[in-house]
């Protein structure tokens, strides 16, 4: 088998029918042995039933609602094929742009789309602020860091396996965990719909938040001077600023001023120790 695609889905009775008739339509022309899994995260509306009508779908279903991210892990380990691609149940992607992302397989371990006019007018400032915060962390510019609709090594997704949460950030900790162990990624620029079925399960501040501490701890684990260099500075600039105004004004190092120093002393100390360690783990999980 060469491609499993899974589609995750949570009361999606009013998109998911459409959205399996247009991956069927656009699945045999793409050159590759497929097959299409469903995972339905015990839905309270007619989802199964939708996706049971569908003669080529297997149809996987939790018996307690998991998450989405819980859905696509139980989809990957029951995947046959060599690649995966996760496809949202919320008729948002265009299941023709796949098309675009079979040319460059060969060369990448990881396709995913980048979304044009990705997010509506009051979550843009959210967006466009975890993204550059991503891509400070990644050392690199992100395209789109948390796009459901992507084709991946199924080798490459196992490989973190143990690293994925249960809810929707298991794309950005894909994308991060792929990138940070140099992994090559390609973005292509694919068109999106506004959602015009159900309703969106995710939460602005709530997830935004989880998302900022994600993208902290999953750079901690492969980079940690990323994240604890720039503390280590801004303590240390802080007070040895402080004591050369205490130094001139008072005629004194003030308390603040040897607190900041040797905080930022240890906060540089640890950071070594972490990137050591992340080091080791490298080699020992390459």
């Amino acid at each position: 088998m060469d491609l499993s695609v899974i589609v995750p889905a949570y009361n999606e009775q009013g998109a998911i029918g459409t959205v399996l008739a247009d991956l069927l339509l656009v699945l045999p022309k793409i050159g590759l042995s497929w097959e299409l899994l469903v995972v339905d995260d015990c839905s309270k509306d007619g989802t199964c039933d939708v996706v049971r009508s569908f003669k080529k779908v297997q149809l996987i279903q939790h018996p307690v609602n998991k998450g989405y991210g819980a859905s696509i892990k139980t989809a990957a380990r029951q995947a046959k094929g060599t690649w995966l691609m996760l496809f949202d149940a919320d008729n948002q992607f265009y299941a023709s742009d796949m098309l675009k992302f079979i040319p460059f397989i060969a060369q990448y371990d990881m396709v995913m789309g980048a979304r044009k006019g990705q997010t509506s007018w009051y979550r843009a400032p959210g967006k466009i602020l975890l993204t550059r915060f991503a891509s400070y962390l990644a050392r690199q510019r992100l395209p789109d860091l948390n796009c459901g609709f992507r084709m991946v090594k199924k080798a490459l997704f196992d490989r973190f396996a143990h690293l994925y949460p249960d809810q929707f950030s298991i794309t950005s900790t894909l994308t991060l965990a792929a990138l940070k162990s140099g992994a090559s990624v390609k973005w292509v620029s694919i068109p999106w719909k506004p959602r015009r079925t159900g309703k969106s399960s995710m939460k602005m501040v709530r997830d935004g938040w989880r998302f900022m501490l994600l993208v902290t701890r999953l750079t901690m684990l492969f980079s940690p001077l990323r994240v604890l260099m720039p503390v280590s500075a801004v303590l240390f600039a802080a007070g040895f600023s402080y004591a050369v105004y205490t130094v001139y004004a008072l005629h004194n190092i003030g308390d603040f001023s040897t607190l900041s120093i040797l905080s930022s002393l240890f906060v540089f100390l640890f950071a070594l120790l972490s990137d050591q360690v992340a080091a080791l783990r490298r080699e020992m999980h390459p």
